[in-house]
């Protein structure tokens, strides 16, 4: 009864030995794991810093370039209208040109009806 009872204690202690071995390889394997778990978030973090530079990169640059666009922009409407004002400057000139023309005419018809009647008041 001693010699099985002594059996049955060793397989205990065996059992109990190899449930440790087990207990401790599965919290070195979950402890791995969390490791490389928080490494691989790690990494994450770091191409998603890295991912929002570049695309801030690209904001700039795209800012950049519709700065400079705006830019050109400005400068073909200021060259439009400086263009406009000029035509428009012509286009008065050429009213002013025109109504003095009229208004010539005019003085001009006036001074041969002046005329004539200075004619006819000598004629009488």
């Amino acid at each position: 009864l001693k010699e099985e009872e002594m059996i049955n204690k060793t397989k205990e202690n065996h059992d109990d030995n190899i449930d440790s071995k087990l207990k401790k390889a599965e919290t070195q394997q979950y402890a791995d794991e969390l490791c490389h778990n928080s490494s691989l978030q790690e990494e994450m973090a770091e191409i998603d810093c890295i991912e929002r530079q570049i695309s801030s990169d690209d904001l700039k640059d795209q800012l950049e370039d519709s700065r400079e666009k705006n830019q050109e922009l400005e400068k073909e409407i200021n060259r439009i209208k400086e263009t406009l004002e000029q035509q428009k400057s012509r286009d008065d000139s050429k009213q002013v040109f025109e109504d003095n023309r009229e208004k010539i005419q005019e003085l001009e018809k006036d001074i041969r009806d002046k005329d004539e009647e200075i004619n006819k008041m000598k004629e009488l």
